[in-house]
């Protein structure tokens, strides 16, 4: 229990830090560091969901920040099984299929990784925001093509 209540307090006070930067300058969601990632990059990564919570609501143009490798923080959450993060994310960003379908360096949008991953509930999610003016039956066939390849 300790451990946990660590952990809850050091995420909390990560939050209550990001919000102060933020309010200060807004425009440090745009900066990349020497990896080439972004605030809201290494939020994603790290599954920090309340933080890209707050980096989307003050700079909701920070998700249009790419990687050196052509990630968008959707790839960064499907690469690190970041499900919750990719959750909030895809409700944010709400109908943009540009970012939906970005594809990184190697060609692969998010769907591609999640498959490749195996990550069933992380292609359900994506699969349900792609449905949103698809017919029902290409969504069938595309969710049976999905477990019969699992």
């Amino acid at each position: 229990m300790g451990l946990r209540l660590s952990t809850w307090h050091q995420q909390r006070v990560t939050l209550d830090i990001v919000k102060e930067l933020l309010s200060a300058n807004p425009e440090v969601c745009m900066v990349r560091n020497q990896d080439g990632r972004s605030p809201l990059h290494v939020a994603a990564i790290k599954g920090r969901v309340g933080v890209l919570d707050e980096v989307v609501r003050v700079k909701p143009e920070s998700t249009r920040v790419l990687t050196d490798r052509g990630e968008t923080v959707l790839h960064l959450c499907v690469v690190h099984n970041r499900l919750e993060g990719l959750k909030l994310l895809v409700e944010s960003i709400g109908n943009d299929k540009g970012l939906m379908n970005s594809k990184d360096c190697d060609g692969n949008t998010i769907l591609h990784i999640a498959v490749a991953k195996k990550q069933i509930e992380v292609c359900f999610v994506i699969l349900l925001n792609y449905i949103v003016g698809m017919h029902v039956f290409i969504f069938l066939v595309c969710l049976c093509d999905l477990i019969l390849s699992y």
